[in-house]
């Protein structure tokens, strides 16, 4: 529990290279000032759900539990930093129910899912096109368009290998 851990004002928080082995839990926390997660392994569970991150947050080249990875981890978090960066995370959770600030750049790059779990990948390039489209980063929104019709189509059950036409049948009157 973060509360146990960090109680104390700091400057700045850095987690690299650690293995959680147990329940990570940043739940119900404001960070106040920068939080940086750099090659971490998540191998129990993860939440920062309820938490204020009020100022920028870093998860970079983390691994996380095949497990967790249908967990809404940032339910009912509040992002009002300028930037919040997911890049290079493999099995990275569900991001539904995050709420960004009109300010917040969001930037998710490289994220890799195991085949089965290829929607989660789709779902969270669709959150980070709509936060990208709400505050113009139109550097950005072509990548996750992109991502997200990728992943939407990777074991998608409509796609075949031969292009069947459809039969058409006429009907007279």
């Amino acid at each position: 529990d973060i509360k146990e851990t960090v109680n104390y004002k700091y400057k700045y928080l850095k987690f690299e290279d650690c293995t959680f082995y147990k329940k990570a839990n940043f739940s119900n926390f404001s960070f106040e000032r920068d939080i940086e997660f750099l090659n971490c392994k998540f191998l129990d569970e993860t939440s920062f759900c309820n938490s204020d991150i009020n100022s920028n947050f870093v998860m970079n080249g983390n691994y996380f539990n095949k497990n967790i990875i249908n967990n809404k981890i940032f339910k009912n978090s509040d992002i009002k930093g300028q930037s919040f960066k997911l890049i290079g995370n493999s099995n990275l959770p569900r991001l539904d129910g995050i709420s960004f600030s009109k300010e917040t750049k969001f930037t998710l790059r490289d994220c890799h899912y195991i085949k089965s779990y290829n929607y989660i990948g789709k779902i969270n390039y669709t959150i980070a096109e709509i936060q990208a489209e709400k505050i113009h980063d139109d550097k950005n929104i072509g990548y996750y368009i992109y991502y997200e019709r990728k992943y939407n189509t990777i074991n998608s059950s409509s796609i075949t290998k031969e292009f069947v036409p459809p039969v058409l049948v006429r009907r007279r009157p």
